[in-house]
């Protein structure tokens, strides 16, 4: 044990007097660079190479910059796939030349994780068990298994993620899931909540054409049984029927932000378009578009001006599960989840937000516990046949307040002026609204 804390300490100071004479500069001396002769993996008796190697920024050959270490081991930490992982240098076989060294140990069992987040119709939900296999055979497969529970969606999802599916850059994404869905109507002065239970299964094949941007093949069959609801049956004739969806699509998708969580300049954006058809075993047949983009620019060293526009298009044949919604803390601020939706959902959206971000604090940074955000949010939705006018906009500006927090990570408080008055509504005027996560 001595003799092993001893051989990593002396290879740690030549790794650091090695960088730290190879990148000193001075005027008489320019500085020497450093080549990577080699890569040697220790530990792996599961993991293939290739699996490790495809992580790596670093190839034999490359110059070899200041921090390559600590990025290289923070790109493997980053997979989940080991318990422990260590990366270093030692001399090559001539001056100028070093060899990586990759030590790793591997996981014997399954990660069990607890966590929370929230989704756009999902709402707010907590993941009480969850099981991950990851570098499943070694090949760097994943399988995960989790139970969520939440206020508006509880169920089962099982998923297999298999990277360079086929030896190419693509990736494979399969799922199967098991949960009820909540959806709240509103008609006349009454509202009323409506529970849907899916069974189905659901595939991704990811291919990225940059590192930033990818095109996928997405498909889905899902079994779909709303529970039955007398009030709103008259309403909606065969949407409470039991059916089977068949769906083929394609999802366009991009992401250059500088931090994934606490955005501060950067674009995300996705679209989606699939097309949903009948055959012997299927009910429905209907198109559904959805665009989803999202902009951060940095206005000062700390604040933030993010943006948010939101569209989705079907038609009259989709059943009301399947269509759009407007209103609630994940949408337009200020109203109740779902309360500018008119009966039946809306097959026509287009919705904006706006918000300034000012963290309170920089210790954090990027990553504030603390932040206060001004907004402005603006939406409209539409049943099928409407044509959209501007008086169909819903307006609400508000002042909100964010605090980062253990597993939840950011929970928020957002205080609204609704401007669209909503008959026998009592938050007419103000609304307060708690959630978890950005509102995008």
């Amino acid at each position: 044990m001595a003799n092993t804390l001893i051989k990593k300490l002396a290879v740690f100071l030549w790794s650091g007097l090695l960088f730290s004479a190879a990148f000193s500069q001075n005027e008489s001396q320019p500085a020497h660079v450093l080549v990577l002769e080699d890569i040697e993996i220790i530990g792996n008796k599961k993991t293939n190479d290739h699996v490790i190697l495809r992580h790596l920024s670093v190839q034999p050959g490359d110059t070899l910059g200041p921090g390559v270490l600590v990025v290289n081991k923070n790109r493997l930490d980053a997979t989940k796939f080991f318990k422990s992982t260590d990366v270093y240098t030692k001399p090559g076989s001539e001056k100028g030349l070093v060899v990586l060294v990759v030590e790793i140990e591997e996981r014997k069992w399954p990660a069990y994780y607890f966590k929370g987040g929230h989704g756009d119709l999902d709402g707010w939900y907590l993941i009480p068990v969850g099981f991950n296999f990851s570098n499943l055979f070694g090949h760097g497969q994943y399988l995960d298994f989790q139970m969520k529970w939440g206020n508006r969606q509880d169920g089962i999802s099982v998923s297999y993620t298999q990277p360079d599916f086929l030896e190419t850059a693509s990736q494979l994404d399969i799922s199967v899931f098991l949960n009820s869905v909540e959806f709240t109507h509103y008609w006349d002065f009454n509202d009323t909540a409506q529970t849907v239970q899916n069974v189905g299964l659901a595939f991704k094949l990811s291919n990225p054409f940059d590192i930033y941007k990818s095109l996928s093949l997405t498909g889905r069959q899902v079994g779909v049984q709303p529970v039955s609801n007398q009030v709103l049956k008259p309403y909606f004739g065969d949407d409470f029927n039991r059916a089977i969806l068949t769906a083929i699509g394609f999802t366009f998708d991009t992401d250059t932000r500088d931090n994934p969580l606490f955005p501060a300049s950067g674009f995300w954006g996705a679209f989606n378009a699939e097309i949903v058809y009948k055959h012997f075993s299927a009910n429905y047949a209907f198109p559904k578009l959805t665009y989803d983009g999202r902009w951060f620019y940095r206005i000062s060293e700390r604040n933030v001006f993010a943006f948010h526009l939101e569209s989705g298009y079907t038609t009259s044949q989709a059943p009301f599960y399947e269509r759009f919604y407007l209103g609630g803390s994940y949408s337009l601020r200020g109203y109740s989840f779902a309360r500018l939706t008119p009966l039946g959902w809306g097959s026509s959206l287009l919705a904006a937000q706006t918000e300034l971000r000012f963290p309170l604090g920089s210790a954090e940074f990027p990553q504030y516990k603390h932040i206060i955000v001004l907004y402005y949010d603006v939406g409209g939705i539409w049943s099928p046949g409407e044509l959209p006018g501007v008086m169909d906009f819903h307006h609400g500006l508000g002042v909100g307040y964010r605090i980062k927090l253990p597993i939840v990570n950011i929970a928020r408080l957002d205080l609204t002026v609704p401007f669209s008055r909503i008959e026998n509504d009592f938050f007419n005027y103000i609304k307060l609204q708690v959630a978890l996560g950005h509102s995008f």
